[in-house]
């Protein structure tokens, strides 16, 4: 389902929904093209996880390696959007899939993003905390079925 922002929406949160929405759509080139080429930096969260901040083209390898190579579907719902001063917007959103798999995916997300100034905008801070110990569970079961696989074959 697409995210539609009010009409009097600011260019950051119009800017965040078209980057959602081709989230959603599993284009990753379209919601690279949200991302400031020069200072974009994605962070996962909490920081206790150990991830390094990723630039671009370190995220456009994660999300690859990950979100792309997991799931043939994406459904990203956002609750709420708030805005935060002059460059940034607050997000609480939920993910729901199925893993090529077959393991349900249902993750639930506080964004935190800050963007270039103007019409146009770019995200230039990314951060996403997400519900941990589903994503910890997930991972579990994703590895003992691709082991069943592996012994299967």
């Amino acid at each position: 389902m697409p995210y539609h922002p009010p009409a009097d929406a600011s260019p950051k949160v119009k800017a965040f929904a078209a980057y959602v929405n081709a989230l959603s759509a599993l284009d990753l080139p379209t919601a690279l093209s949200y991302c400031d080429d020069q200072t974009f930096e994605m962070q996962l969260l909490p920081l206790a996880l150990g991830r390094p901040a990723l630039n671009k083209g370190q995220y456009e390898e994660f999300m690859k390696t990950t979100v792309l190579a997991t799931f043939e579907t994406l459904e990203v719902t956002v609750f709420s959007v708030l805005e935060s001063g002059d460059d940034a917007i607050t997000v609480h959103a939920k993910s729901d899939s199925v893993s090529k798999l077959g393991t349900p995916w249902h993750n639930e997300y506080i964004f935190i993003i800050h963007f270039t100034p103007g019409e146009n905008p770019k995200m230039t801070k990314y951060q996403e905390f997400m519900h941990t110990a589903f994503v910890a569970a997930f991972r579990a079961e994703e590895m003992k079925k691709k082991e069943a696989l592996a012994g299967a074959a």
